[in-house]
Parts: C-alpha cells; sequence; structure tokens
C-alpha cells in the first residue's frame, strides 16, 4: 500500500513528492520523515490490517453508489488517474468523504490492486465477466429523458421504458488502454444499459479508436476540460479526431470552470462562451440537496459535442 502524507497546497492540490509506502521492513517516507510520524504509522498500521481483511474476503469487489447516481465503478483519485491538469487541484474525490471514509478508500485501493494484477497475468476477463453479471442484474431507474431528443441513445433505448445507468469512475480513471478496452467489451456485453465515462485521457480514447477500436454505441464519454488549461486545446482535438473517423461516435465535452458564488451560475453567460446548447450541471446549481441528481437530467448520457456540459467549481 502507498499514499500521500503532505497537507494540501496553497493552491488547494496535494504535493505528490510526499509519499508513503508499505514494505516489508515497516513504512518508507519519501522524502522525509514527518514529525509525527509515530501517530500517522500506528494509524497506517490499521489501514493495512482493514485493507488485508477486505482483500481476503473480496468485499471490496462491488459497484459504488454515490448521492447523485446509483452505479458506480469508483478507483482511486491520483493511483489511477494518469493525467495532471489544473484540475486535480480542486478534485473533489480528494476531499470530503472520499477522504474520510477509510473503508471506501480503501476499497478503491484494492480495487486498482486487482485490476492491474489481473492485466500483469493476462485474466482480465475474469472481472469483465464480473462486471457484465453485475451490470445486468441493476434494476433499471427511469426511461431517458425525451428532452435530449430521440437521437441520444441508440434505437434500441427508445422505447420510453424504465432504463439501466451506469457512470465509471466516480473517483479515476481510465489508467491504462488494456482496462479502457475491457470498458468497451463490457458495454458491448450490455445492451440494454446506458454507460456514462467521463475521462480526462482523451488523447488515449484517440489512440485507441486510430487503432481499430470502436466506441460502444451505449457508450457516452465525456472528455474533461479545465476551460483555459494548459491541456485544453489536446482534450478538444482529440475529441475532433474520434469524430473523424468514427462519426456516430457518443462523445463530447465537458468543462471545468471557475464559478460565481456559490451555485449561481449565469447561464447566459455559460452558452456566450460554450454555446446555446451548452448546459450547467444540476448537480452544482441545485440549492437543495435532494435535487443534486443525475435522475431526470441524464445530460452525460448524451455526449454531443455541440452541448457541453459545463461544472462550475468554487
Amino acid at each position: 500500500m502507498a499514499g500521500i502524507w503532505f497537507p494540501k497546497t496553497s493552491k488547494g492540490g496535494f504535493d505528490l513528492r510526499y509519499s508513503w509506502e508499505v514494505r516489508d521492513k515497516g513504512i518508507n517516507w519519501q522524502p522525509r520523515v514527518p514529525v509525527n510520524s509515530c501517530y500517522w504509522e500506528e494509524r497506517i498500521e490499521g489501514l493495512v490490517a482493514a485493507a488485508n481483511d477486505r482483500r481476503q474476503s473480496g468485499a471490496f469487489l462491488r459497484l459504488s453508489k454515490t448521492s447523485a447516481t446509483h452505479n458506480n465503478w469508483s478507483l482511486p483519485a491520483i493511483g489511477a488517474c494518469p493525467v495532471r491538469d489544473e484540475s486535480c487541484q480542486e478534485c473533489y474525490a480528494l476531499s470530503g468523504w472520499y477522504r474520510l471514509d477509510h473503508p471506501r478508500q480503501l476499497d478503491r485501493v484494492l480495487r486498482l490492486e486487482y485490476l492491474q494484477r489481473l492485466i500483469r497475468e493476462n485474466k482480465l476477463e475474469v472481472w469483465q465477466d464480473w462486471m457484465v453479471n453485475k451490470l445486468n442484474a441493476v434494476v433499471s431507474e427511469e426511461p431517458f429523458p425525451r428532452a435530449l431528443g430521440a437521437n441520444a441513445l441508440p434505437q434500441s433505448f427508445n422505447d420510453g421504458g424504465a432504463m439501466r445507468y451506469m457512470r465509471w469512475h466516480d473517483s479515476g480513471d481510465l489508467f491504462e488502454a488494456t482496462y479502457a478496452l475491457a470498458i468497451f467489451e463490457v458495454c458491448e456485453a450490455t445492451p440494454s444499459v446506458a454507460h456514462f465515462l467521463p475521462t480526462r485521457l482523451g488523447a488515449l480514447i484517440k489512440s485507441l479508436v486510430q487503432k481499430g477500436a470502436r466506441i460502444p454505441k451505449n457508450l457516452s464519454i465525456q472528455v474533461s476540460v479545465h476551460y483555459g488549461g494548459k491541456l485544453a486545446s489536446v482534450q478538444l482535438q482529440a475529441v475532433h479526431d474520434v469524430l473523424k473517423i468514427q462519426p456516430s461516435a457518443r462523445i463530447g465535452l465537458s468543462y471545468v470552470v471557475s464559478g460565481p458564488a456559490l451555485r449561481k451560475v449565469d447561464l447566459r453567460a455559460a452558452q456566450q462562451t460554450f454555446g446555446l446548447n451548452a448546459v450547467v450541471c444540476p448537480i452544482i446549481t441545485a440549492k437543495a440537496p435532494k435535487d443534486r441528481v443525475c435522475a431526470g437530467c441524464r445530460r452525460c448520457w448524451a455526449a454531443d459535442l455541440n452541448a457541453p456540459v459545463i461544472y462550475p467549481k468554487y
């Protein structure tokens, strides 16, 4: 196991140079030992013991849930996120309950460890079969919103009945190509499920498509862009390049932007910047907690380059 011990920086992110790693003879601190190391070593030893228990019991291998959407697959925010840009400074998966709920945090780490082991052993189909069985058993939630249009989903979904929804990675990302292709195969094997995949790995999606991979019809990919950030143009170009090869792919953009006062967003100003079809995520703008849900919106399950989703950060 490994983790970060240094507190948040003045910019709000984490200094990834400050880390710890459990080895056979104890804990290795980098780049130096913290002054309160005895306190932290005792806590880390407890986490390692809990992780071993959950690893042996298999308790970590399950779908996760959030208050916004029901079915998720979560991985650790840093360990499974290869891309580093300005978005990391304000990542919600590095704060709040994502940090404080240690059992769930351990499960995310153990899932990544499990996937990496299967990839090394060339046995990732074991996880794929497990995931397909889980998704085929999830409960249908609601019809796809008619307001998004008949072309938002494959024809087989447009019958007006309640549907199953899956969101990949409320924490974590496509940590390598083999894993990304496995997700594509899971989507193909669960045609009655609408999948949503947010990612900052636009370049990886582009590379896979250029090599012949096809984005499944029931998979919506939203490439996350920090507006004005160092990778913004690269991410935008990646989406355009994917659509040149696979025009029918449901792939679009979601922009992380600095917002005004909490939950007060000028939609007109957002549309002037991002186009008339741009929408602001209601989970962020809704005043009442009960309204901060994906149900009734589902815009992210209908990715469209011409209808970006805006995520204001405060």
